[in-house]
């Protein structure tokens, strides 16, 4: 992603410059914030279960240390049962198997396999988006003129416009490397999909799955936890209001029982022991706080999400964006300055035939990730382009 820039030698000094990403900042912040902060608790977790035991039970005092640490590893994987204190111990195993708490040996996995999913999305985009455009290229082409002078400068704008022109050429084709995706292709050409569409569709498709794995972490928590973790962020608003404590020990209960069986020349004997999870003090603040980044990631994913579509859609906002570049006489076009009819109709098709949804897509991804100075330029120069042919 990065690399070194350059080297000064008079001042002795490595300048590191980071590559820009191809991906706007709300889908950075899924697929780097999101997977960042699970795997790091994961990995905390996971060093806190080698730092001491995860698991504590109470043995018989006869029980010698082996024996001790044997039982808690034991329990540990063969998971272990809820019982309320007002209640008597039950023998019968249907009752125990509707208690089992089996959720805590994998709670570090369950939070790598959210991180995966919130990375999921970024896979595809880097699949799809770079077959018929390097955005990168394009994103780093456009870097540079921000950072050069006089000739230079001139003589990269023209270079990023070439590179824009020759994709923008090529846009009403939608390339196929396999004779058996034609009839994908063709399908594609039906809906538009192939006349400058791609990128959009791409982007939009990328965002929608966003807002899709967010929903479907919640789900995929629930079942794998078993404890109604969809309620789990109203039931602590409600203890809050209520001036109660936020600890639910019935979804992560700190004190379970545990049965295990010592097999002995003559006879099995049974055993009951009791057991503590100090662990699930930091499962439940962990959960709830993975419950509250769902839901907020879910609302700004769809909201995200749903903005862009209805802006994709609507014509008139492509050409407000476009506009606020481009320059008629050497002059910025003004919302107050009269435009003849004839120049608008120009206008339109530069934007709507030219440039396309993919072209308006890139130039607001230039003017976001680089510089909307040099968005202009670009803008500037593709429109004289389009006006000399």
């Amino acid at each position: 992603m990065g690399g070194i820039k350059k080297y000064d030698a008079e001042n002795k000094i490595v300048i590191i410059k980071l590559g820009r990403s191809d991906d706007p900042l709300m889908h950075q912040v899924n697929r780097f914030g999101c997977v960042l902060l699970f795997v790091i608790v994961a990995i905390g977790l996971s060093a806190q279960r080698f730092a001491k035991s995860p698991i504590q039970c109470w043995c018989p005092a006869q029980f010698p240390d082996f024996q001790v640490n044997y039982i808690n590893d034991y329990c540990w994987v063969r998971n272990t049962y809820v019982v309320d204190f007002n209640e008597s111990l039950s023998t019968a195993s249907s009752i125990k198997k509707t208690r089992i708490i089996q959720y805590y040996q994998w709670i570090p996995l369950i939070l790598v396999f959210q991180a995966l999913s919130f990375f999921a999305p970024r896979m595809v985009w880097l699949a799809c988006s770079g077959y018929s455009l390097n955005i990168k290229k394009l994103l780093k082409m456009a870097d540079d003129i921000t950072l050069s002078h006089g000739n230079d400068k001139h003589e990269l704008i023209q270079a990023t416009v070439q590179y824009l022109k020759k994709y923008l050429k090529n846009q009403n084709c939608l390339n196929i490397r396999y004779r058996t995706w034609e009839g994908p292709r063709e399908l594609l050409a039906s809906y538009g999909l192939h006349k400058g569409n791609v990128l959009v569709f791409i982007f939009l498709m990328t965002s929608l799955l966003y807002a899709v794995s967010t929903v479907g972490q919640f789900l995929m928590v629930d079942i794998l936890l078993g404890v109604d973790f969809k309620t789990l962020g109203f039931d602590v608003m409600s203890r809050v209001y209520n001036d109660k404590t936020i600890a639910d020990h019935r979804r992560f209960p700190i004190v379970t029982f545990c049965d295990f069986y010592i097999r002995q020349i003559t006879n099995i004997q049974s055993w009951t022991v009791q057991c503590s999870l100090p662990i699930n003090l930091y499962s439940e603040m962990i959960f709830i706080i993975d419950w509250f980044i769902l839901v907020f990631m879910t609302i700004l994913n769809f909201a995200y999400f749903m903005y862009h579509i209805v802006s994709t859609i609507l014509p008139y906002r492509a050409e407000i964006y476009i506009r606020k570049f481009m320059e008629i006489d050497g002059e910025r076009v003004s919302k107050y300055q009269t435009i003849s009819e004839h120049e608008l109709e120009k206008q339109r098709d530069f934007i709507h035939c030219y440039l396309r949804r993919d072209g308006v897509f890139l130039i607001w991804l230039m003017s976001n990730k680089v510089n909307p100075v040099v968005a202009g330029e670009i803008v500037n120069n593709l429109w004289k382009s389009y006006q000399s042919e």
